[in-house]
């Protein structure tokens, strides 16, 4: 059975009653300012397409105040909203509620949701997705698209997954002044989470605004990518921020940021995973202001992580990295600080990791300026690098127990400093530090013992004390 209703400009409200039975399909096409639609169905192979604001044939204006309501029960059910906001200012202004909003919530397995919106006028504002799915096997799917010239409102998004289930998220402003975006993801169960927020035009995420990536993932195997982008010119970019937690089972996560241009802002990823995981985030940012880059991974039990932060010069600033590890299992720990190439900005840099039982490894390189970087280790297979780069240093290593080994190195060094202290069994270090003021305290205790230090010119200074 199919409905199709085709709405006049005029029509404010459409409701499409329950259908209980299967294999329905509800076809509704709306246009002007200040339309509704509701869709209830229930039963199995359900069809529902709403379009507000689209074209398809005709002018059907813009979807101004226009609001979608999809519910649906059973399995192998289908949803899909699209609305298209063509018109030049909202009705109110700069009221949350005076653009597109859909809101889908389907209950069992198999469905699937589609929610496309798009702000394509001058002055379009407030983009809002919501989809909730309980059930195994279901997709959702929600793209969120800001085209200006004068686009300056807010995109959110906003999935609710109970069991197995996968999430798309692609928010992205182009033109003019590009605005923020939100996206939150919650998962229970098995479940496949994606996230890509795009700007691209001058101001784009706007002073204090930027992109917010927050998703939530509780049990098996999940798995977690986030993808920021962000080019501005001039105009300050806002904050990309991306809040990832993990809980239980073999989480997977990647994160990727860029901030490029004129008016670069802060780049945030805080990653928190317990059970079985990897973690891996790339942050990299170009612009002549420069501003803060922070990555923090915390994680529990069958670890990877690595981060890379990249400035590429200008007025780059501070950089700042932290990796914990914790109970036990495979651990590994990387961290590379980047910047030097013509040296303009560079900045602070620090980085720590900390990790406890099992395999354990570690290495941060960093490379220029004032540097700082920490290295805590306990239990099992141990290891450790530090290299730096020529400017400030100081290093400090500390290892607990088996089979540790250590190195820093400084490449090549100014102003020196490194700590390493090492207690039970295997032992080994090695601190090198070239030209600069040097200073070196290593201290190991028992078992096998070894180190070697060479510092050559100006400061010098080594203490070690062997048991």
């Amino acid at each position: 059975m199919l409905k199709k209703v085709l709405a006049g400009a005029s029509v404010a409200a459409i409701m499409m009653g329950s259908a209980m039975a299967q294999n329905n399909d509800n076809s509704l096409i709306q246009s002007g300012t200040d339309n509704n639609a509701t869709v209830s169905q229930t039963g199995s192979n359900n069809d529902s397409d709403i379009n507000q604001g689209a074209d398809a044939g005709g002018d059907l204006g813009g979807a101004v105040e226009a609001f979608a309501d999809v519910t649906q029960n059973g399995n192998r059910n289908a949803s899909v909203i699209t609305q298209v906001d063509e018109s030049t200012n909202d009705s109110t202004n700069t009221q949350p509620d005076a653009d597109p909003e859909a809101t889908v919530v389907q209950t069992g397995n198999d469905n699937t949701s589609e929610v496309s919106q798009s702000g394509v006028g001058n002055g379009s504002f407030n983009l809002v997705g919501n989809v909730e799915q309980n059930g195994n096997g279901n997709t959702s799917n929600i793209t969120q698209n800001g085209q200006g010239p004068g686009f300056t409102g807010t995109m959110r998004a906003n999935v609710t997954q109970a069991d197995g289930a996968t999430s798309t998220v692609d928010q992205s402003t182009v033109n003019g002044f590009a605005a923020n975006q939100q996206a939150t993801v919650n998962q229970t169960g098995a479940s496949e989470s994606t996230i890509i927020q795009f700007s691209d035009g001058p101001g784009a995420g706007q002073t204090g605004l930027g992109s917010n990536a927050n998703v939530e993932q509780i049990g098996n195997g999940n798995t977690s990518l986030v993808e920021q982008i962000v080019n501005v010119n001039g105009t300050p970019s806002g904050d990309l921020d991306a809040l990832i937690s993990q809980t239980g089972n073999g989480g997977a996560v990647e994160v990727f940021q860029t901030v490029t241009g004129e008016g670069s802002m802060g780049i945030l990823a805080d990653v928190m995973q317990t059970g079985n995981g990897d973690v891996f985030v790339d942050q990299q940012m170009n612009g002549p202001a420069g501003a803060n880059m922070t990555a923090t991974v915390v994680q529990d039990g069958n670890s990877v992580a690595n981060i890379s932060q990249v400035f590429d010069q200008d007025s780059s600033n501070t950089f700042v990295a932290s990796i914990t590890q914790g109970g036990g299992n495979g651990n590994l720990a990387t961290i590379n600080q980047s910047d030097k190439t013509g040296n303009v900005g560079d900045s602070t840099v620090t980085a720590t990791i900390n990790q406890s039982g099992a395999d354990n490894s570690g290495l941060i390189e960093q490379e220029n300026r004032l540097h700082t970087a920490s290295l805590i280790q306990d239990g099992n297979g141990n290891g450790a690098t530090i290299l730096q780069d020529r400017v400030n240093n100081t290093a400090e290593v500390t290892q607990t127990g088996n089979n540790n080994t250590s190195l820093v190195d400084q490449l090549a060094s100014i102003n020196s400093e490194a700590f390493v202290t090492q207690n039970g069994n295997g032992h080994d270090s090695t601190v090198t530090q070239t030209d600069g003021q040097q200073l070196a305290n290593v201290m190991q205790n028992g078992n096998n013992n070894n180190s070697d230090v060479t510092q050559l010119g100006f400061g010098n200074t080594a203490n070690i004390t062997q048991n």
